[in-house]
């Protein structure tokens, strides 16, 4: 699932600000949940974090990567136009590290979904 070659991608200003981004909404809006002790209950459809009963923010419309995406694409779901896709030849989704945290929502998961997006950018992350 590593597996990423740089060399083949060129990355414009604007998503490289929307990368950066996203690797600080995983960091402030789920890493943070669960290095405060919070759990995600009712995981599938409605995920929430136990402690506060606030959704988690862990969907396409919340990620700033993947709204810059369909904004570029007229609205339109267009993955293949995403960087994330490009640097790892696949859907972020679609057995990718998103696909991985959806189906084991935990801290371990969360970072390897962070660190995923801030490996394209070369963005060291703790």
């Amino acid at each position: 699932m590593e597996k990423l070659e740089m060399s083949r991608i060129v990355l414009t200003k604007k998503e490289i600000t929307a990368i950066r981004k996203s690797v600080e909404h995983w960091d402030k809006d789920i890493i943070r949940h669960f290095r405060d002790g919070d759990t995600i209950e009712d995981h599938k459809y409605s995920p929430r974090w136990k402690n506060s009963n606030k959704l988690v923010m862990m969907f396409s419309k919340d990620c700033p990567l993947c709204r810059m995406v369909r904004a570029r694409a007229n609205s339109s779901y267009k993955c293949e136009n995403c960087p994330y896709t490009r640097a790892y030849h696949r859907d972020c989704d679609m057995r990718g590290h998103w696909s991985n945290f959806y189906n084991n929502q935990n801290l371990a998961a969360a970072k390897l979904m962070r660190n995923a997006l801030a490996k394209i950018i070369g963005m060291k992350c703790i």
